[in-house]
């Protein structure tokens, strides 16, 4: 079991403001695959790491910016050890590092996006690391849409603006990318996925992409 202590405590907390979680049925019973979650707030990741743990009993490993407030805050034994985050300054690492943890049967956490969204309609350009984990490991990616993150605590800062607030996640269908495998990894092969990807997050998550 993991996060005995916290299953009792904080993740209760964590996930007493989602209003609703669809398509829990879509989140695989075994890793290893790919969480990919729009990004509208510091606390998605939390929240999602939180849901895998009650209702997967699994960790998440996230890419995570190691120069944020959070991983500053609570430094690199629990962000990088307790929560498994994976520090992305150093691209190369974090790839090799993410590709390790699924190949040892994990589940890795992304925001495709890269940055938080200012604009809870818009979504920002993808960016293809999510696309290449997927195919040089060979496992599926599962898309994901957050809603209302932004309201409890809106970008830029860290602060909490409202605990009334509350959040909608929506789960897809998990996306096989077996059709490209024994394909060449170009950047356009790379740009198409993503992009198609990152339209099914928009869509889950009621928010535009590139339009």
């Amino acid at each position: 079991m993991v996060y005995p202590l916290s299953k009792l405590t904080i993740i209760p907390i964590l996930l007493s403001r989602v209003k609703e979680i669809r398509g829990l049925e879509n989140l695989p019973a075994n890793p290893p695959y790919i969480l990919a979650i729009n990004h509208l707030s510091y606390i998605d990741s939390i929240i999602i790491s939180a849901l895998i743990a009650k209702y997967r009993d699994q960790k998440t490993s996230f890419l995570t910016q190691d120069k944020d407030k959070f991983y500053r805050l609570f430094g690199k034994k629990i962000s990088g050890g307790w929560a498994s985050c994976i520090p992305i300054s150093n691209k190369e690492y974090a790839l090799k590092e993410a590709s390790r943890r699924l190949k040892s049967k994990g589940i890795v956490g992304i925001h495709p996006e890269g940055h938080r969204s200012h604009n809870s309609k818009q979504m920002l350009e993808g960016r293809t690391g999510m696309t290449r984990l997927a195919l040089w490991n060979k496992v599926n990616i599962i898309p994901i849409g957050i809603q209302g993150t932004e309201k409890i605590m809106p970008p830029p800062d860290a602060k909490i603006k409202s605990l009334k607030k509350t959040i909608i996640i929506a789960i897809g269908r998990q996306i096989s990318l077996k059709q490209h495998y024994n394909k060449k990894i170009t950047r356009r092969l790379l740009r198409t996925i993503t992009d198609q990807l990152m339209e099914k997050i928009a869509k889950l998550s009621h928010q535009k992409y590139k339009t």
